[in-house]
């Protein structure tokens, strides 16, 4: 797991697919103080997805800082046709 902080003018928190092989995801933007479970809470947030099968840096979900356990997660279908839905450059 990679924990990634910017700035980010949104004030929310990005779990995204690292950008290296495997199943790894980072944790981008202001994500505010994470969980001691933060591991757990994760896992239970990510079941349904492949994240070694997404795109590195694909958004998988946010979260309001100190939220990451209400984290809006999006479905694997929208994650696998926009990967990157906030990339409208």
């Amino acid at each position: 797991m990679v924990f990634e902080m910017s700035d980010d003018p949104r004030q929310r928190g990005f779990i995204e697919a690292a950008n290296t092989d495997g199943s790894d995801v980072s944790i981008t933007g202001d994500p505010g103080d994470l969980p001691d479970d933060v591991d757990s809470v994760l896992s239970g947030l990510l079941t349904d997805h492949d994240v070694d099968h997404y795109p590195g840096g694909a958004v998988i979900g946010w979260f309001a800082p100190n939220g990451l356990a209400d984290a809006s997660v999006r479905d694997p279908i929208d994650v696998e046709s926009d990967p990157h839905p906030f990339d409208r450059s």
